[in-house]
């Protein structure tokens, strides 16, 4: 992909809403908005309207459209609430998906146990939950349910292959191998280890934020779902191998489903895939389909990889990242939140 914005080449669609009504409207605002920010030579709030225009269209639900449309009308003719509210939309999206975690905590991070007892707990044939409540055991239920191997690529996680028995692992050298890591849809820190009773400090007011905005958008209720000890349920979370868990993490990769087939889906990525070289032996375009090993280990939730798909597909039509060449100004930016009312 160009390092540049390329604006010229990526205006509004025409309103895409047939029937009258708020989303039509707010979508002739856009379209309004564009055009004045393209007479005015304004790049900032032409990519700030675009994000919006692309935003309400790619989430493809009709309560999420209402929802974003009703805040629009509420910032429209001022360009500088349009542009706070595109920020803010920008600002909370990045927290919730782009995550700067890196790969799952090393075993010796915990003082208390030595290497080798958590190296086998990962790896052994025991008890297993789809709730887990930490990333280790988040990652060994993971790894037992995607069968110790990347979702995409099949390749089998290294420190299963090392923790098997010399004759058998010697039977497997010879197929592809990679380290694995537990990757995270829904970013952990935006909703994790959060007393809602602390009113107004900056974190929860941020997460409450989040929250609602989730909810009205997806109808994914953060607090009942992956909140909590729930951050690291399966339904959240997949086995990637190394490389394709930090193309996750940096939204340039993402899954778009297949209709009609459940947990089958298309891997969507910002570069070309002949440039991935994990993902250089698999088909063009890459179609993978989810399996658990066991019915007690739910698969990735469709809801959340949809959301993701959906912002990712506003930021690739937007231009944000070479805009910015960073989320950096993004996530430092305004607070304001639309709407109060409906957000309380």
């Amino acid at each position: 992909m160009s390092t540049e914005p390329d604006w010229e080449e990526r205006p509004l669609p025409p309103n895409p809403f047939a029937a009258p009504g708020l989303c039509s409207e707010a979508y002739d605002l856009f379209l309004r908005s564009e055009a004045a920010a393209v007479a005015g030579s304004d790049e900032t709030r032409l990519m700030y309207v675009r994000v919006l225009g692309y935003l309400i269209a790619e989430i493809r639900t009709e309560e999420g459209q209402l929802y974003i449309a009703k805040d629009v009308k509420d910032c429209y003719p001022d360009p500088e609430k349009m542009d706070t509210l595109a920020l803010f939309y920008i600002n909370h999206f990045l927290r919730l998906f782009r995550q700067t975690k890196g790969r799952t905590p090393a075993p010796s991070s915990n003082p208390s146990r030595d290497s080798s007892e958590l190296h086998q707990n990962l790896y052994a044939s025991g008890a297993v939950t789809p709730v887990p409540k930490n990333h280790g055991a988040a990652k060994a239920s993971a790894l037992r349910r995607d069968n110790y191997r990347c979702m995409i690529t099949r390749k089998i996680d290294r420190g299963y292959v090392k923790a098997l028995p010399l004759a058998e692992r010697q039977n497997i050298w010879g197929a592809d191998v990679a380290h694995t890591n537990f990757c995270h849809i829904l970013s952990p820190p935006t909703n994790w280890n959060i007393d809602t009773a602390q009113l107004n400090q900056p974190k929860v007011n941020f997460a409450g934020s989040v929250w609602t905005i989730i909810n009205s958008i997806a109808s994914i209720d953060l607090l009942a779902e992956p909140g909590g000890a729930k951050c690291h349920s399966l339904y959240n979370g997949m086995t990637l191998c190394v490389e394709l868990h930090d193309l996750f993490n940096e939204l340039d990769l993402w899954f778009e489903a297949v209709g009609g087939e459940a947990n089958k889906y298309m891997v969507v990525t910002s570069t070309a895939q002949h440039q991935i070289s994990s993902l250089q032996k698999l088909p063009q375009p890459a179609i993978i389909t989810f399996t658990s090993t066991d019915p007690t280990l739910p698969l990735p939730d469709p809801r959340y990889l949809a959301l993701h798909a959906a912002f990712n597909r506003d930021l690739e039509q937007t231009s944000v990242f070479a805009y910015d060449g960073s989320a950096a100004a993004l996530l430092s930016s305004s607070s304001f939140v639309p709407h109060a009312d409906r957000h309380e």
